[in-house]
């Protein structure tokens, strides 16, 4: 489902907060943020290579094992 961008955004991913959807019973990560006090900060590129994931999608399954 998802196209990963560089193998550091595996590492760094679930440092991340995750907005999510569900479809079929099956959770979908969608948009990673960070949040600071109330407010929730979009990641738009990745950090470690610059690539845009704002739009990225990743089953919880396959998130699970990485």
């Amino acid at each position: 489902m998802a196209k990963i961008c560089c193998e550091t955004f595996k590492k760094i991913s679930k440092s991340f907060n995750w907005f999510s959807y569900s479809v079929n019973g099956n959770s979908i990560l969608c948009m990673p943020y960070i949040q600071v006090g109330e407010i929730k900060y979009r990641v738009n590129n990745c950090p470690s290579c610059g690539v845009e994931i704002r739009d990225i999608e990743i089953s919880v399954t396959e998130f699970s094992k990485w």
